[in-house]
């Protein structure tokens, strides 16, 4: 995963080439097996702003220009040059596999570093660095423009990419590189945009696994989010659209949708068997304990 605010300047292309040229060989020729999931956070464009995304070791640029090396989850990390930082990623994921990372083709580094001690040159202090908070609107990279759950018509995705490169998010946005004024297109969310409160996988029937459709409710429930919370509507507790805590998430099962507050997908809800008819004709129910 890339920073999507990269420069052509600043290190982050050569970073990743040698990235992708580094995994391919380990995997293909050295034999190393990591988990699907498994993945790298190349964060080097000024301040992180991928902390919140997924990734396993990731690499950011402190505020005097150094690169730290760092495991997802760890408090220290090291400091690398750039003619070495892939080399030591990979070392880094090496260590992860041969001190035991991954069980039954699985696991994580945060999990893992919980309890194995990462190796000693790992001795710089990771900074602590505010939540990045996206928002549609103008970046150092071009717009950044907001799309309803991630997801829009075909016709639209084509309309960008006639006006500038794109740039995907982890954010459900898409920056439009060197655009300076927002699209004029019908899908795209603006600031402010009250679904941009909320998240929701593709639910039932695009997705099997999926008890309930979610999408439509969570459209009709944005309006009632209140400002600065985060809702999460899932159709199953596997919990894919935002696998952290949300302010109010709801989590479709057998006998209608359980609340949880504060909390994921797993954790212990409120209230339950909540029907949404019951959740659009009442959404203050989402914020009552």
């Amino acid at each position: 995963m890339v920073t999507p605010f990269w420069q052509a300047d600043d290190g982050t292309t050569a970073l990743v080439q040698a990235l992708e040229n580094s995994l391919q060989h380990a995997i293909v020729h050295d034999g190393l097996r990591l988990p699907g999931k498994f993945g790298f956070a190349i964060d080097c464009a000024g301040p992180p702003v991928l902390r919140q995304a997924s990734a396993d070791i990731r690499i950011e640029r402190t505020e005097a220009g150094s690169l730290l090396l760092y495991a997802d989850g760890a408090q220290t990390g090291r400091l690398v040059d750039p003619h070495n930082a892939v080399e030591q990623a990979m070392a880094l994921a090496n260590w992860f596999v041969r001190s035991g990372g991954v069980c039954n083709g699985r696991g994580r580094m945060a999990s893992h570093v919980r309890h194995m001690p990462l190796p000693p040159e790992y001795n710089t202090p990771v900074p602590l660095a505010p939540p990045f908070i996206p928002e549609p609107g103008m970046t150092s990279a071009g717009w950044m423009a907001g799309v309803a759950f991630g997801q829009c018509h075909a016709s639209t995705l084509c309309a960008l990419s006639t006006m500038a490169p794109l740039r995907l998010t982890p954010w459900r946005m898409i920056v439009l590189e060197g655009v300076i004024q927002a699209p004029d297109l019908a899908e795209l969310l603006q600031a402010g945009d009250a679904r941009l409160r909320v998240a929701a996988c593709t639910g039932a029937l695009a997705c099997p696994q999926a008890l309930a459709p979610v999408r439509a409710l969570a459209s009709d429930l944005a309006a009632h989010v209140p400002a600065h919370a985060f809702l999460h509507v899932s159709g199953c507790a596997k919990g894919c659209a935002h696998p952290q805590a949300a302010t109010l998430t709801l989590v479709a099962q057998s006998g209608g949708f359980a609340l949880i507050h504060h909390g994921t997908t797993t954790d212990q809800p409120i209230a339950r068997n909540l029907s949404p008819e019951r959740l659009r004709a009442h959404p203050e129910l989402m914020t009552k304990d």
